[in-house]
């Protein structure tokens, strides 16, 4: 990328491209080795080919031969590419990307889209839409800026026909250039081109290209599911009426944000009756997995690029069914909850697929151990809404205890012990209870010894004892009594209070943990002291 060598300089650039895009560790060790301030440095590459002709084509100049057209196309690609996957790796990276402000080079393609081939151009907008997801810096810079809110509705709205040029009016890329802006009031789908394509590959790159889009539309639909609103509210009536603005531009600003979102992503003001049917169920449809969604032990995909996109897909619905029940376990909604054969049915078909991506473990199977870890998490959300109903049979709860048991993620270990808290409350399933409470119990402290769990989870299966045993009534409670489950909970207490004593609260999310600890530890005094009273 350093070479004196202007060819040598655009080939580094494909190269990278073609190492990150499907390759974690690969973008780590490049990050490592400064690969970021490599392509700052390109975008003002000295090469007056390079430079000169992408200033001239982006402001519509007619004389640029088409050869050089096609090398300005790929260069930008790549580089650019390389950037939002670079941005993705390492806050580090994430920083200095944003010193450089990309943003008004890449709103420069999307404002010549008309102009230009569309591989750039969608390069750019997924490259703005990875950069400003969380990112205040960049959000700040696109919203300063009415023209770039304008443009990405202009894309939004726009007809097939309007982007690109007249052959790419077909293109099925056009649809992820649309998908893309509307995340943006917020990739590359393929690799540098190559010639001697066949005819099949050429059609894997166009079924990839879709699967893209697909993932793409569920990772933006994920964010707008992450906080449902209130169905006693009417947000949506009060959104521009309510607010305090500081200009006319403001509200201006926030009049086009709601209408990207009305455009370009599904509203969340639904009702509650209809989310589940409309919702939920072309996310559950996309969560199974197909012959060629994860490697098989020992071998490779026979197309790695589409064996990334499906896993990709599937890993994004279960992430939007995470915050879609999350909300809902937040926000609890009679109407939903009462449903009862939805609830049974959403949990039976996560365990499906669950079980269709297998437990297989080992180089090359992250993405398979990815489905389990946010599986899990859909399935307490599921068990938080259909509390009580759903029914421990053996082999599920073995297998979460067995998740649980060999993983060193704390995060994953709660998700478990919250699962099977849900399951534990299930009235006439005596048994089931009985050993959901006895391998929590397992991760008390004993004797003065430290819990075997760990600190976060130690705390999540204190308050599932509480929650579990709460009311006296239920037929399970008599586990409760027969196991001397009180005098268990109450030998723990010091220990306990020793763990919440120790928890740091100057480490990153450890004030948060220490008030949860604490208000545990103190139900945990309460509830010992209501059920001595009881006299059960």
């Amino acid at each position: 990328m350093e070479s004196a060598d202007a060819a040598e300089r655009k080939w580094a650039c494909v190269a990278v491209s073609n190492l990150i895009q499907n390759d974690p560790s690969t973008r780590r060790l490049l990050q490592g080795k400064n690969i970021v301030g490599a392509l700052i440095t390109r975008l003002t590459d000295s090469e007056e080919e390079i430079s000169n002709t992408l200033a001239q084509y982006l402001e519509g100049s007619a004389v640029t031969p088409e050869t050089a057209q096609n090398i300005v196309y790929n260069f930008a690609d790549n580089v650019i590419t390389t950037l939002w996957c670079l941005s993705e790796t390492s806050n580090k990276a994430l920083n200095a990307i944003n010193e450089i402000n990309l943003i008004p080079f890449l709103m420069s393609f999307l404002a010549a889209r008309d102009k230009i081939s569309l591989v750039p151009v969608i390069a750019a907008a997924h490259c703005l839409y990875v950069l400003t997801d969380d990112n205040y810096p960049a959000i700040s810079d696109v919203r300063a800026n009415a023209g770039y809110t304008s443009c990405l509705l202009d894309i939004v709205r726009s007809s097939n026909g309007e982007i690109g040029k007249a052959k790419d009016a077909a293109d099925p890329r056009v649809v992820t250039l649309k998908v893309l802006s509307s995340g943006d009031s917020p990739s590359s789908i393929q690799g540098p081109n190559s010639d001697h394509k066949s005819q099949g590959e050429l059609e894997l790159e166009r079924l990839e290209a879709n699967l893209r889009t697909v993932q793409l539309a569920l990772e933006i639909l994920t964010g707008t599911c992450a906080t449902l609103p209130d169905p006693e509210s009417h947000a949506s009536e009060n959104i521009l009426g309510e607010a305090d603005y500081e200009s006319e531009d403001d509200l201006r600003m926030d009049e086009e944000d709601v209408n990207m979102r009305e455009d370009g992503a599904p509203s969340t003001t639904a009702t509650s009756t209809s989310f589940l049917p409309t919702l939920v169920a072309p996310l559950l449809a996309h969560i199974h997995p197909t012959s060629l969604s994860f490697p098989p032990l020992a071998a490779t995909s026979p197309h790695p690029p589409t064996t990334s996109a499906l896993s990709a897909i599937h890993i994004s619905a279960l992430e939007c069914l995470n915050n879609v029940f999350l909300s809902l376990a937040t926000k609890p909604n009679p109407s939903v909850s009462a449903d009862q054969d939805a609830g049974r049915k959403v949990w039976e078909e996560i365990w499906s697929a669950l079980a269709a991506v297998g437990t297989e473990t080992g180089l090359g199977q992250e993405r398979r151990q990815e489905m389990w870890h946010v599986g899990i998490g859909v399935l307490w959300g599921v068990g938080n809404v259909w509390k009580g109903t759903l029914i421990p049979e053996e082999e599920k709860v073995r297998l979460l205890i067995q998740l649980c048991d060999s993983t060193q993620d704390e995060s994953i270990k709660v998700k478990c012990v919250g699962t099977l808290e849900c399951l534990a409350q299930h009235s006439q399933s005596i048994d089931g209870n009985r050993i959901i409470s006895q391998y929590l119990f397992s991760m008390l402290p004993l004797n003065g010894l430290p819990s075997p769990a760990g600190t976060e989870p130690l705390i999540q299966a204190i308050s599932a004892l509480i929650d579990i045993y709460s009311d006296e009534n239920m037929p399970y409670d008599i586990n409760f009594r027969q196991g001397g489950y009180l005098a268990r909970l109450a030998s723990s207490v010091d220990e306990v209070k020793r763990v919440v004593k120790a928890i740091d609260r100057r480490k990153q999310g450890g004030k948060d943990l220490w008030r949860r600890a604490a208000d545990v530890r103190d139900n945990l005094v309460a509830f010992i002291q209501y059920r001595k009273d009881l006299g059960l």
